[in-house]
């Protein structure tokens, strides 16, 4: 029988099982957020800018979603609607918009 040698990946799995929740941790990194805007104009408005062209839209009653692409390259953003905090000084609630890489 062999001894199963545990890798860097299998290491950190470990310890993030051991720690709490892995599976969100695992998510967020391959997720990540760019940038966060209060208004969707504005989003629309950055991503113009950065070169990127609106290919598809998923909505389903609170869950919106944008899916744009780069004009040249294949990359791809994800424009998300989150309940969460409008600035990080106050406690006011809204709708936050999240550009996230996929």
């Amino acid at each position: 029988m062999y001894k199963k040698v545990i890798t860097g990946v299998d290491k950190s799995e470990k310890i993030w099982d051991s720690l709490g929740d892995f599976k969100t941790w695992r998510n967020y990194m391959k997720c990540k957020i760019i940038a966060r805007f209060n208004y969707l104009p504005k989003a629309k408005h950055y991503l113009k800018i950065e070169g990127y062209r609106f290919k598809e839209s998923y909505s389903f009653k609170e869950d919106r979603c944008l899916l744009y692409k780069h004009k040249k390259y294949n990359k791809w953003l994800k424009v998300s609607s989150v309940l969460d905090y409008l600035n990080a000084t106050t406690t006011e609630l809204g709708t936050v918009w999240n550009i996230e890489k996929i």
